[in-house]
Formats: C-alpha cells, structure tokens, sequence
C-alpha cells in the first residue's frame, strides 16, 4: 500500500512563499539576515565577540592617535 500524506500536511496548491514564511510575509531580506544571522541565540556569543574586537581595535587607533607622541623615545 501507498503511504498516504499527513491530514496536517499543507495542501500542494498553496504557493511556496506562504509555507516557508509561516506568518512573516512582510519580511526584506535584510530583516530575514537580521533574524537569522544577528540575532538567532546560537549567534550571539560570536557576534559579540566580533564586535568587543572590532571596538577594541577602533579604541586603540583613536588611543594612537591622540596619545602617540608618548610612545615616542626622546633623543638625546
């Protein structure tokens, strides 16, 4: 005998975007990236260190900038 499909299955006629959104139609791309890929909880602990080491090295360009002379040795 032939299996037969699910009674909860969704019917073969409904389009594809309606299945796979599951309530979220008015979704652009980049708030679909923004789900899944920013703020998804398995995510998060990367993410957050990409963005301590991103300030980190931002905070010691401006720290070289306005205090670099001090690294400087002075001649004699």
């Amino acid at each position: 005998m032939a299996k037969r499909a699910n009674a909860s299955a969704t019917p073969s006629y409904q389009p594809i975007s309606a299945i796979e959104g599951k309530g979220r139609t008015k979704e652009s791309g980049f708030q679909k990236f923004m789900r899944e890929q920013v703020f998804a909880p398995e995510k998060i602990g990367g993410n957050v260190s990409i963005v301590v080491g991103v300030t980190f090295f931002a905070a010691s360009i401006v720290a070289t900038r306005q205090w670099g002379f001090l690294l400087l040795v002075p001649s004699a």
